[in-house]
C-alpha cells in the first residue's frame, strides 16, 4: 500500500474508535496494526520522506509513526532518535509539522491532548509522547505505584480516572523526572491505569484498544518484578472495584478553620509520631521518636508535596543533621533523641513552610500533654509509649517524667540517654501488694481493667499490649478478647460507625473470643470493646477498652526505608538524577554493623535493559559510610576514570549495586534529567568538540562561550550542533527561551604553564544592579556541568571564588579588598584580616555598636566552629550580629544573617534562596558593610582552619548550603 491507502485505512479505524468512545480520548498508538503491517507502513513512509516533504493527506501515517517512536523512547533525545530513524527528515521535514498533524488528529477523532507544565514547555514532542500512552521505560514505574496503592483502591477511584490519576501523581514523588512529566496529565494516566487493572472484566468499559492494551501488558510482564506488581495490583482492583468508602479520601486544598478539624484529619491519616525506648549498654535506655510514613499526606493534600519531597526535616530533640529530603515518605523512621522535647515543640519541622502542613503538624505532632509518660516493655525488648497511664499485672513498664522521682521501695531508677527526663522501671508482679498499690497511686498510675485484647492469627506489625497496634493493609485484623469474668455479651463499636453486639454462651473466665474485623483502609481506626455479664435485664459492664489500629501499606523496598534492618541506606534527595550523582549533589549514606565491608558495582547504560556501556567493580568500603566518604570514593574510582568520563555523556541510566553478603543486595537507579537542551563532549586529537543535543520546540538556540580568563564576557557563536573548542577551553552556554544549559570544557594541558590562569572580573559600580549581575553570573557558572576532568572543575571553583571576592570588594570597600587579596596570597594572617573589617559608622546604618576587633570571632571560637556543623556556625553568626547590631525585627536579623553568609560563601545560591527579596538583601548589605565583611571574614577563616576536605558542592570548605 502507498501512504494514501495507509492513511485511509487509519482514518476508518480511528473514526470507528471515536464513535465507540464516550468521553474517553483516543490515542495514536491504538492504531490496531499488526507488527508486519506496522513495519510496512514505516518503510513506505521512510522512502517517501527521502524525496518529498510530509503531505497533509498523510497526516495519520505520520501521527502513528511519531507515536511509535515515542513508545520506544527512553528519555534520550527524542528528535535525535526521530532523525536517526528517518533519513531525509532533516532535509525535508519540520518539527512543528508533527505538532500540527497531532492537533488535527485530536480535533477530528477526539484524541488525547497533552496538558501540564511539561506539555507547555515541550509543545511539540509532548504530542507523540502522550500518544505513546505508556512508553516502555515508564511501565515498570507505573506497575510499582499501582502495587503500592492497591490497598487504597475502591469503586470510586475506578469510576473517575481523574481521581485515580491524582492518586498516582501523589505517589510519584520518588519516580524519575520523565514519569513525573507523565502524571502532569492525571486524567490520561488514570485512564491508562484503569485499563491495565480492570479492562475486560464484567461491567467495566473499554478504555484502550484491546490489542494496544495487550501490547503494553505484555511489555510490563516481560520483567518479573513488573509482572508480579501488576498481578497483585489487578487482584486487589478486582476485589475492591465494587467496594465503596475504602479510600483515604479526596485530595483537597481545604484550609482547616478549627484545630479540632486538623486533629481529626491527622488521626484519620495515622501520621502521629510515637516515642520508643530501646535498651543500650548497661541499664541505660535510648529514647527515639518513631515517625510514621507521611506519604499518605500526599494523597490527601497534594499541595504539600514540594515541602515533603524537597526540604529536610528537623526532629525536635534530635542531634546531628536533619533528615534527608523525602526521608519521611519512605516508611516509618526512628530518630534517636538527645534532648526531651519541650511541651510546645512541634516534633517535626521542615525547612520549607506550608500553612496547611504546619497546621496539621501542630495539631498532633507534639508530645502528649503532661509531665509523665508510661512505656510498656514488649516481647521484642523495646518499650512503647502507652496511650493511658494504666499497668497490667505481671508486666514491665518504664515511667518517664520531666520531674525527679522520689525514692520508691518497688521501682528502680534507670538512666536515659536523653537530657531533660528521668525514668523508673516498674516490674509489676502478678498480684499487687498494698505497697505496690500505694506506689502506683504515688506515680499517678492505675491498674488496667479486667478485659484484655490482643492480635490473633498473623502477628501485627506492632502491638503495645494496651490497645494500640499496627497492621499492614494486606492483612485482615483479628482480635482476641478475654476477661477474668464470665462474658455474656460483647459489644464492638468502630468510631462513628456501626457497632456489633455478640451474645455469648458458656464463655468461662479467661477464655478468649476471636473477632475478625472487616477490610480497613489505610489510616487510623478506633474501636471500643465492652464486655458485660448477666442477663440483658440485670447485666453489668465488667470491662471496656479502646483499641487504636493503624493500618499502613506494605511497599517494596526503596532507599531510606531500611531504618529497622541491619543495613540502612539513605539517599538525599530521595530520587536523585544522574546529573546530581555525577556532580556530587546527591548524598549517599550507608549505616550498618561497624567494620563490615560493602562491595560496590557501577553500571552505565544508554538504555535500561541493554548491555552496559560502562561497568566497574569498585574497591570495597567499610561501614558506616558517611556521605563525604562516599563522594570521595565515587570521585576517585568513577569520576576520575577516563572510561567513565567517556561513557557519561551517552549514558541515560546509571545503576549502583551495593552488596553486603547476608545483609542484602541493594540497587539504585539514577536517570538523566529530561531537558530541552543538553551539552556533551567528544575528545579528538586536537582537543574537545562540544555537541549540543537540541530537543527544544523553539527557534535555534543562542550559543555563547565564556573564557576562563574573562568569565564575565560572553562571545556569541553561530548556531550548530558541533563546536570545536579552543585548546584553552571555556564555558559553553546554550539558551532557548528562558532555559539555559552550560558546560565547562577543560583546557588541553601539556605543560605546567597550561595550568596557570587568573580570572579577571571587570570593575563595576557599587550598586544593587551590579551585585545582582554578579550573582546571576555566579549562578550561570555554578549551574554548568563538567566532564569530570579535574582541571575543569578546579577552574570552575576558582572562578566562583573570584566572583565572591569581587562582590565582597564592592561591598567592603578598597581597604577590605586590598587586605582580602593579601590574605589570599598569604601576605597577612587571620588577625590582620579581622582588623580590616570596617568599624566606622555608616551614613545609611548607624547601628554598629562599639566593640573591639578582638571580639569579632576570636581564634578560640573559630577553632571550635571550624569543624562544627554549618547550622551551628550560622547560629553563632546570628548571635554575633544580634549582640552587635540593633535591627527592628529578630526575624529580619535571622534572614539577613544567612543572606550575608550565603553572599560571602556561595553567591550562586542567593537568587533561588532569596527570591523576590534579593535586591532588598543586597541593599541592606550595602548599607551595613561591617556585617557583610564579618560574614566574609568568618567564611575565609573557616575555609583556612577547617580540617575536613572541601565538599564537591562547596567553593569554600564547610559552606555547602542545601
Amino acid at each position: 500500500m502507498d501512504l494514501r491507502a495507509w492513511n485511509q485505512r487509519l482514518a476508518e479505524h480511528f473514526g470507528a474508535l471515536a464513535r465507540d468512545r464516550k468521553d474517553v480520548p483516543v490515542f495514536a498508538l491504538e492504531h490496531g496494526l499488526a507488527q508486519a503491517e506496522l513495519l510496512a507502513l514505516q518503510n513506505t513512509l521512510r522512502a517517501h520522506i527521502q524525496v518529498s516533504a510530509p503531505a497533509r493527506e498523510h497526516q495519520l501515517v505520520w501521527v502513528v509513526y511519531a507515536a511509535e517512536i515515542g513508545y520506544g523512547y527512553a528519555g534520550n533525545e527524542y528528535w535525535q532518535t526521530f532523525e536517526d530513524r528517518t533519513p531525509g527528515w532533516r532535509l525535508n521535514g519540520r518539527r512543528d509539522w508533527i505538532r500540527d498533524a497531532f492537533v488535527a488528529f485530536q480535533r477530528k477523532f477526539a484524541g488525547a491532548k497533552p496538558s501540564g507544565p511539561w506539555a507547555e514547555q515541550f509543545s511539540i514532542i509532548a504530542w507523540p509522547i502522550t500518544h505513546a500512552i505508556l512508553p516502555c521505560d515508564l511501565q515498570q514505574q507505573l506497575a510499582r505505584i499501582l502495587y503500592e496503592l492497591r490497598h487504597s483502591f475502591s469503586g470510586e477511584l475506578f469510576d473517575e480516572p481523574q481521581r485515580l490519576g491524582d492518586f498516582i501523581a501523589a505517589r510519584s514523588w520518588n519516580t524519575s523526572a520523565r514519569f513525573q512529566n507523565l502524571v502532569q496529565a492525571p486524567a490520561l494516566v488514570g485512564q491508562i491505569a484503569a485499563a491495565l487493572l480492570l479492562q475486560g472484566k464484567e461491567g467495566f468499559k473499554t478504555l484502550l484498544h484491546p490489542t494496544t492494551l495487550k501490547r503494553i501488558g505484555d511489555d510490563v510482564d516481560s520483567e518479573r518484578r513488573g509482572r508480579d506488581w501488576l498481578r497483585s495490583a489487578r487482584h486487589a482492583a478486582e476485589e475492591r472495584a465494587r467496594i465503596r468508602g475504602l479510600t483515604i479520601g479526596r485530595s483537597t486544598n481545604t484550609t482547616f478553620q478549627r484545630r479540632e478539624e486538623a486533629r481529626e484529619e491527622v488521626a484519620r491519616l495515622g501520621i502521629e509520631p510515637r516515642l520508643v525506648l530501646r535498651p543500650i549498654e548497661g541499664s541505660r535506655w535510648e529514647v527515639s521518636l518513631e515517625i510514621p510514613d507521611l506519604s499518605h499526606l500526599l494523597l490527601r493534600f497534594p499541595q504539600v508535596r514540594e515541602v515533603l519531597t524537597e526540604s529536610r526535616c528537623t526532629v525536635a530533640g534530635a542531634a546531628g543533621r536533619p533528615l534527608a529530603r523525602g526521608r519521611c515518605l519512605h516508611g516509618p523512621q526512628r530518630v534517636p533523641l538527645s534532648r526531651w522535647p519541650q511541651p510546645d515543640d512541634v516534633l517535626l519541622k521542615f525547612e520549607r513552610t506550608d500553612a496547611q502542613l504546619e497546621y496539621l503538624l501542630r495539631a498532633e505532632c507534639m508530645l502528649r500533654p503532661g509531665t509523665s509518660w508510661l512505656f510498656k516493655v514488649a516481647s521484642d525488648g523495646l518499650a512503647y509509649e502507652s496511650r493511658g497511664m494504666r499497668v497490667r499485672a505481671d508486666s514491665k513498664y518504664l515511667l518517664v517524667s520531666t520531674e525527679p522521682f522520689a525514692k520508691s521501695p518497688v521501682a528502680r531508677p534507670v538512666e536515659l540517654a536523653c537530657q531533660g527526663v528521668h525514668a523508673m522501671l516498674l516490674d509489676v508482679p502478678a498480684a499487687l501488694t498494698s505497697e505496690w498499690e500505694q506506689a502506683l497511686k504515688q506515680f499517678q498510675v492505675t491498674q488496667a481493667k479486667s478485659i484484655e485484647v490482643w492480635p490473633a492469627g498473623l502477628a501485627a506489625v506492632a502491638w503495645d499490649g494496651e490497645g494500640y497496634g499496627e497492621w499492614l493493609a494486606s492483612e485482615t485484623p483479628t482480635l482476641a478478647i478475654r476477661s477474668d469474668h464470665a462474658m455474656d455479651e460483647l459489644t464492638i463499636a468502630m468510631g462513628d460507625g456501626p457497632s456489633l453486639s455478640l451474645t455469648l454462651t458458656d464463655t468461662p473466665p479467661g477464655e478468649a473470643v476471636f473477632v475478625e474485623l472487616p477490610p480497613l483502609p489505610v489510616g487510623l481506626h478506633k474501636f471500643s470493646v465492652a464486655a458485660r455479664s448477666g442477663s440483658s435485664a440485670d447485666s453489668e459492664v465488667i470491662g471496656d477498652l479502646d483499641v487504636v489500629m493503624r493500618v499502613r501499606e506494605a511497599r517494596p523496598w526503596s532507599p531510606g526505608s531500611t531504618a529497622h534492618g541491619p543495613l540502612e541506606i539513605e539517599l538525599d534527595p530521595a530520587a536523585p538524577s544522574l546529573e546530581q550523582l555525577w556532580e556530587g549533589k546527591a548524598a549517599v549514606r550507608v549505616r550498618g554493623p561497624a567494620g563490615r565491608q560493602v562491595m560496590i558495582r557501577v553500571q552505565m547504560f544508554v538504555k535500561a535493559g541493554e548491555a552496559p556501556l560502562f561497568e566497574r567493580q569498585l574497591p570495597p568500603v567499610t561501614l558506616p559510610l558517611p556521605s563525604e566518604e562516599w563522594a570521595r570514593h565515587f570521585e576517585a574510582y568513577i569520576k576520575n576514570d577516563k572510561s567513565a568520563q567517556g561513557a557519561y555523556d551517552d549514558t541515560h541510566v546509571c545503576e549502583i549495586e551495593l552488596t553486603a553478603e547476608e545483609l542484602g543486595v541493594f540497587t539504585f537507579r539514577f536517570e538523566r534529567e529530561f531537558t530541552p537542551l543538553r551539552w556533551s563532549l567528544r575528545k579528538n586529537s586536537s582537543g574537545f568538540i562540544a555537541l549540543l543535543r537540541d530537543d527544544a520546540d523553539s527557534d535555534a538556540p543562542v550559543i555563547e562561550r565564556y573564557s576562563f580568563e574573562s568569565p564575565a564576557v560572553g562571545e556569541k557563536l553561530p548556531s550548530g550542533v558541533e563546536h570545536n573548542v579552543p585548546r584553552t577551553g571555556g564555558l559553553y552556554v546554550a539558551a532557548s527561551g528562558d532555559f539555559k544549559v552550560a558546560i565547562v570544557v577543560p583546557p588541553v594541558v601539556e605543560t605546567l604553564s597550561d595550568l596557570q590562569f587568573e580570572p579577571r572580573i571587570d570593575a563595576r559600580g557599587r550598586t544593587v544592579e551590579s551585585i545582582a549581575q554578579l550573582l546571576a553570573l555566579a549562578r550561570l557558572w555554578n549551574s554548568a556541568r563538567h566532564s569530570g576532568e579535574l582541571v575543569g572543575r578546579a577552574r570552575q571553583r576558582l572562578i566562583l571564588r573570584a566572583i565572591a571576592t569581587r562582590i565582597s570588594s564592592l561591598i567592603g570597600g578598597d581597604n577590605w579588598s586590598r587586605c582580602e587579596r593579601d590574605f589570599s596570597r598569604e601576605k597577612i594572617g587571620i588577625g590582620m584580616l579581622r582588623r580590616a573589617i570596617p568599624m566606622q559608622r555608616n551614613h545609611k546604618n548607624s547601628d554598629w555598636r562599639p566593640i573591639t576587633f578582638d571580639q569579632i570571632f576570636p581564634r578560640d571560637i573559630l577553632t571550635r566552629l571550624a569543624d562544627a556543623p554549618l547550622a551551628e556556625r550560622g547560629a553563632a553568626f546570628k548571635d554575633f550580629a544580634e549582640n552587635s547590631l540593633s535591627l527592628e525585627q529578630e526575624g529580619s536579623l535571622l534572614w539577613l544573617s544567612e543572606f550575608s553568609l550565603r553572599m560571602a560563601s556561595a553567591p550562586s545560591s542567593l537568587e533561588n534562596w532569596a527570591g523576590s527579596h534579593l535586591k532588598k538583601g543586597i541593599n541592606a548589605l550595602l548599607g551595613a558593610p561591617s556585617l557583610a565583611c564579618t560574614a566574609r571574614f568568618l567564611v575565609l577563616a573557616i575555609d583556612q582552619m577547617r580540617t575536613v576536605p572541601t565538599g564537591a558542592d562547596e567553593i569554600y570548605a564547610g559552606w555547602g548550603w542545601s
